[in-house]
């Protein structure tokens, strides 16, 4: 029965063993997390302040703005009214979906589109 355990100190070696690894483990994490959020935060960075994404998203904070702004216009009384005529909101919104996926499959044909850009050497 007593054949089974371990010395005791080979069980504070071992377990000496395993926290330094995991010690290394966690150091390794630490520094893999710290790099991988570096190359997100320039790689959107770059992306945020490129010219064609501040006009794009400019034009389309300016066209929300002025769909929500505009004045509803009060429909004739002798004019049939459509069952959505109402419903100007969406037929916008929906616009605006078309028009953005639109202008994603025309970005993603270009090519070097979805390349992303190259970290600069590091010594």
């Amino acid at each position: 029965m007593s054949s089974d355990l371990k010395s005791p100190n080979t069980l504070a070696t071992s377990l000496n063993e395993q926290i330094r690894e995991a010690g290394y483990r966690l150091q390794n994490r630490r520094q893999l997390v710290r790099v991988c959020s570096a190359t997100l935060g320039r790689t959107l960075y770059q992306r945020i302040t490129a010219p064609a994404w501040l006009l794009w998203t400019g034009g389309g904070m300016g066209f929300l703005l002025g769909e929500f702004t505009r004045c509803q216009k009060t429909p004739s009384r002798d004019q049939d009214r459509s069952p959505d005529s109402g419903h100007t909101f969406f037929e916008s919104t929906l616009n605006l979906i078309k028009l953005v996926n639109w202008g994603h499959a025309l970005f993603t044909a270009l090519p070097g589109a979805g390349i992303p850009p190259r970290e600069p050497p590091t010594s």
